[in-house]
């Protein structure tokens, strides 16, 4: 019996006869298993892509080297929501009957999810992995949003969650929060502006070069790096608004790079990050100009009901003719942009609910100051990096302005706009609760209990994705009626996490601070972080860049194995990995060798005088 010479990879992949057996084994190791494997949730909204295939492949190489070793490995399974892609995905369906933020909800979670989840797991089948699809969890599992919605009514119960104005990421086209990994920084060819402050009591102003005129109607103060000699003369005292004509005060503070501009920057902490910091750090006010629609406010005065970045022409013509501004020249920079809408960001003061990361910090180290070191990390120097991330961690703006996601467990008083939080508003937990704490209540029990629930509206946003995905080593094997948390004694800490590490602050961060917060434990023994696929030109994969290679092309063209080969023997734990479809058709050329060789084996001894060879034959 022989093969056909060249290698035909369709007879051990498509038309594997085994193909069940390895199914079985998937789901054996479910209820028996030695470790386990936490899968990061590749997002709900289309194909695997090169990335997903780059760490499917690690972590299958681990699970079946495990499984070999009689160590079997529990896969743990699980599909993330998205909620911006998502919904972004079904809007443009632009099915007419989804008039309504309720139908939309409806539509994706009981007719596209089933049929999107049913391709993923064709796909894994696909790669040829040894995973128990059919138990994968869903971010927005009922039980799983019932699990999700007790840890922030638990944070905001500590004084962790909290509701209040501070500057955000806006997505002026989504009209939602998003979040820093959202946001990238792309060449850009800008203007500077610069404009003139008179100098209180004086004929000398200080000239000020900004990219943004239209926000001068929120400036506070200048600021200069107190070393710049050319205008050490002048701090302490201040200058009169060129538009309002408000005295604001002159600043020092070594942040402010003297190279840029003319060494002056105008402070608008309400609409740029930078100023945000500077702002809070002197204790300066911090007013918006504009809403969350972008529309200008009273601030603005003549301007007042305009959009703010559509004037900007027309504004700088009026300051132009005033002689405030007196020079405008070209420069590039980096213009932060949303991933998700191709809009620039607005920075903008918002009321939004946010998670006080430092203080949670705060509370496990009092309990347990070196709790990242009780993870392996590898490579070993993301440890130290962890670490800096750590202490560099700020408040996490965990609100987004979406239909699909984790509803917000909270309600207002549409009278008074105080603000409750629990798993629902009901007679008994809230007049028990007004009892307790001596506050006179306007909900009464009884005949007047449904009447008074009218005068409460619940919250419309919703949870960040990052937030229910930090809980994931928590909630991912949640089972009905079990209390948060409570994840299975042998699944928790989970035993090995492989992942990007362009994600460590992202993702693998907040899930070890949630973690050990409600737990004790650390969720991970061991993170093992893995590079980016790039092009050979050093560019990162992406269809929108025009250089992405999706999986199945490379299956249909070469076959899964030497996918997986090619990406397993190019793997360098940390590094970035150089995608180059001659390496792929150098893996191709090693199975075709191995190819040879059972075809060689197969044509010398007869069928009936194989047999297994058991580790011992080896003498390794």
């Amino acid at each position: 019996m022989s093969f056909a010479p060249k290698y035909d990879f369709n007879l051990t992949e498509k038309k594997n006869p085994k193909a069940n057996y390895w199914k079985q084994v998937a789901t054996n190791t479910t209820n028996n298993f030695a470790g386990t494997l936490l899968l990061p949730p590749p997002n709900i909204t289309g194909n695997l892509h090169l990335g997903h295939a780059f760490e499917l492949a690690i972590q299958d190489f681990l699970v079946r080297w495990s499984y070999l070793n009689q160590q079997p490995i529990y896969w743990i399974a699980g599909i993330d929501h998205a909620g911006i892609s998502t919904q972004s995905k079904i809007e443009k369906l632009q099915l007419p009957e989804l008039d309504t933020d309720q139908k939309k909800r409806e539509y994706t979670f009981q007719t596209w999810y089933p049929q999107t989840r049913q391709n993923f797991y064709q796909q894994w089948e696909k790669m040829g992995l040894l995973i128990y699809s059919e138990r994968a969890s869903f971010t927005l599992d009922p039980v799983i949003q019932k699990q999700a919605r007790e840890a922030f009514i638990k944070l905001y119960q500590d004084g962790l969650i909290y509701r209040g104005q501070r500057l955000v990421n806006w997505d002026p086209k989504l009209k939602s929060v998003i979040s820093d990994i959202e946001v990238e920084h792309k060449p850009s060819k800008s203007k500077l502006y610069y404009l003139k402050y008179p100098l209180q009591k004086s004929d000398e102003y200080l000239l000020v070069a900004t990219s943004r005129p239209e926000t001068i109607f929120a400036d506070v103060a200048l600021f200069v790096n107190p070393n710049d000699h050319r205008y050490q003369k002048y701090l302490n005292q201040s200058v009169k608004h060129p538009f309002t004509e408000k005295n604001i005060p002159i600043l020092a503070d070594e942040s402010i790079k003297t190279d840029f501009g003319t060494g002056v920057l105008k402070c608008t902490p309400a609409h740029d990050f930078t100023d945000y910091e500077l702002g809070k750090k002197h204790h300066l006010s911090i007013i918006s100009c504009c809403d969350e629609k972008g529309i200008l406010n009273e601030l603005a005065g003549s301007w007042q009901g305009q959009e703010i970045n559509s004037i900007r022409e027309e504004f700088v013509k009026e300051l132009e003719k005033k002689g405030i501004c007196v020079k405008i020249e070209e420069y590039e920079t980096n213009l932060a942009c949303s991933t998700k809408s191709g809009v620039a960001i607005e920075p903008l003061l918002s009321r939004q609910w946010f998670l006080d990361l430092p203080n949670l910090i705060k509370k496990i180290e009092q309990k347990n100051p070196n709790f990242l070191k009780e993870i392996d990390f590898l490579p070993n120097q993301f440890q130290k990096k962890i670490e800096e991330w750590k202490n560099k961690t700020r408040e996490w703006c965990i609100s987004r302005q979406l239909w699909w996601g984790h509803q917000i467990p909270a309600w207002y008083h549409k009278k008074t706009g105080e603000i409750y939080v629990g798993e629902k508003l009901d007679k008994c937990s809230w007049c028990a609760e007004r009892k307790k704490e001596s506050i006179p209540t306007m909900i009464v029990c009884g005949h007047e209990y449904f009447c008074a629930l009218r005068e409460w509206e619940p919250e419309k946003d919703v949870l960040d994705t990052w937030f229910s995905s930090g809980l994931w080593p928590l909630i991912a094997l949640a089972k009905e009626g079990k209390k948060f948390p409570s994840p299975p004694p042998n699944c928790y800490p989970i035993t090995t996490l492989i992942t990007g590490y362009d994600i460590l602050f992202f993702w693998v961060l907040k899930m070890i601070l949630l973690g050990t917060y409600f737990t004790g434990r650390v969720p991970f023994k061991q993170v093992l972080l893995h590079g980016l696929i790039r092009d050979k030109y050093g560019k990162k994969m992406s269809k929108s860049l025009g250089n992405g290679v999706e999986p199945d092309e490379l299956i249909e063209k070469y076959g899964c194995d030497s996918l997986r080969l090619f990406l397993l023997e190019n793997n360098i734990w940390g590094s970035d990995l150089i995608y180059e479809e001659s390496k792929i058709i150098g893996s191709w050329r090693f199975c075709q060798k191995l190819w040879s060789i059972g075809n060689l084996i197969m044509s010398k001894i007869p069928a009936g005088e194989l047999r297994k060879v058991s580790r011992a034959d080896l003498k390794l």
